[in-house]
């Protein structure tokens, strides 16, 4: 498992990351971007976590047909900030 270093404590605060690549010529629409289906994160509930809201990156402006639209063309990051229930 990438990026796992020992296990997490009840209480503690940490977060999920989950890297995007879009393929090559492709674009996810940003959160920001209104009238498109945009990206999004949602996780099951899970009595074992607290999970907060996803934080995504500013998404970048680009011109696509005559239109502005803000998406992500590029790798990105998405953070979920987690706490583990106690007495996990």
């Amino acid at each position: 498992m990438a990026g796992a270093e020992a296990p997490v404590a009840a209480g503690a605060r940490v977060a999920l990351i989950l890297e995007v690549e879009p393929k090559t010529s492709m674009h996810v629409y940003a959160p920001e971007q209104k009238g498109f289906i945009p990206a999004s994160l949602r996780l099951e509930p899970n009595p074992k976590i607290a999970a907060r809201p996803a934080i995504f990156p500013k998404g970048e402006s680009v011109t696509v047909a005559g239109e502005t639209q803000i998406v992500y063309s590029r790798p990105f990051r998405v953070e979920v900030p987690v706490t583990i229930a106690a007495g996990q």
